[in-house]
C-alpha cells in the first residue's frame, strides 16, 4: 500500500477519520483501535516531565480528576488542553514547564496521534498514509486555515487539502444516496 489518502474530521471535542479503502475502492469509516469508537478526543496532556499524551487517556484522566487529589488535579487540570479549535487556535504559544509550544504544535500532536490509529486500525504500514483532506469551518480564517496544513506537515502529511464542512456533508450525502446527484429545482 503506497500513497493512502486519509480524511480527518478536526473536532473541537473529538476527530473522526475515513479512507478509501485500497481492496474495495469504498470510502470507510476509521473505527479506532484505542478508543473502540469512530471518534478520538481532541485532548493533550503535557505532564510536569514533558511526557506528551494524546487521545483517550488524557480524557480519562481529566474525566477522573478529583479536587480532593489536589496535586494530582492540578497538575491533570493544568496541563490538560481541551477544545483547542475554540480555546486555541489564536496563533498564541502555550508554556508547559519552560518550553514554548505553539497552537500549530499541539494541534499536530492530535493529528499524528489520529494518523497513527489509521494506521493501527486500518492495518496500513507506517509512511503509507502522505495525503489528509481536513475539514474546516466554513468561517475558518486564513491563517486559521494555514495553521492546520502547517501542523497537518509537522504530523507527517505530504499533501494536505482543506474542505469546508458543509461542502464534506453534501460530498458524504451525494455519495450515501442520501440526496441525488442532481436535482432539478
Amino acid at each position: 500500500m503506497k500513497n493512502i489518502t486519509v480524511s480527518i474530521d478536526f473536532g473541537t471535542s473529538n476527530c473522526a477519520a475515513s479512507w478509501i479503502n485500497p481492496n474495495t475502492g469504498i470510502p470507510e469509516v476509521v473505527r479506532f483501535i484505542e478508543s473502540g469508537t469512530e471518534k478520538l478526543p481532541s485532548v493533550v496532556h503535557i505532564a510536569n516531565s514533558g511526557k506528551i499524551s494524546v487521545g483517550v487517556t488524557p480524557y480519562e484522566d481529566l474525566e477522573r480528576a478529583s479536587p480532593l487529589d489536589s496535586e494530582g488535579y492540578y497538575e491533570i487540570i493544568n496541563n490538560t488542553i481541551t477544545s483547542i479549535k475554540t480555546k486555541m487556535m489564536k496563533g498564541n504559544a502555550t508554556l508547559h514547564h519552560g518550553k514554548s509550544y505553539g497552537d500549530d504544535e499541539i494541534i499536530s500532536f492530535i493529528l499524528k496521534k489520529v494518523k497513527e490509529q489509521i494506521e493501527l486500525s486500518c492495518s496500513i504500514p507506517q509512511g503509507a498514509i502522505d495525503k489528509v483532506v481536513l475539514t474546516t469551518p466554513v468561517k475558518f480564517e486564513e491563517w486559521k486555515k494555514d495553521m492546520l496544513k502547517h501542523a497537518a506537515a509537522l504530523a507527517g502529511f505530504k499533501k494536505v487539502k482543506l474542505l469546508e464542512e458543509p461542502i464534506s456533508a453534501a460530498l458524504y450525502a451525494i455519495k450515501r444516496g442520501i440526496v441525488p446527484k442532481t436535482s432539478k429545482g
